[in-house]
């Protein structure tokens, strides 16, 4: 019988999960400067854009683990979209 503390040897500490996630948010601010002016114009936040934030993870940032996501906390979440929202606050 497997419990929590062995399903959870070997994965990151919340704070190295953190640095990993908002790295990767940190990553998409090019492509969403690139694109904020068509978000504008367009009134929809673009589909490239879109695509890259579904593969970054961030619409899963809450999901469980059971359910094969990341199940981050609030602070998590919070950064994430505040690294994002320097960028393009609707993208955020």
């Amino acid at each position: 019988m497997t419990n929590h503390r062995d399903a959870t040897a070997g994965a990151p500490s919340k704070e190295e999960l953190r640095a990993r996630l908002v790295a990767r948010a940190a990553a998409l601010r090019p492509l969403l400067r690139e694109h904020a002016g068509r978000g504008e114009t367009d009134r929809v936040v673009p589909a490239q854009v879109v695509d890259a934030l579904g593969e970054a993870g961030v619409f899963r940032l809450l999901t469980p683990r059971r359910y094969g996501g990341p199940e981050t906390d609030l602070r998590t979440l919070t950064e994430v979209s505040e690294t994002l929202g320097a960028a393009d606050g609707s993208s955020a």
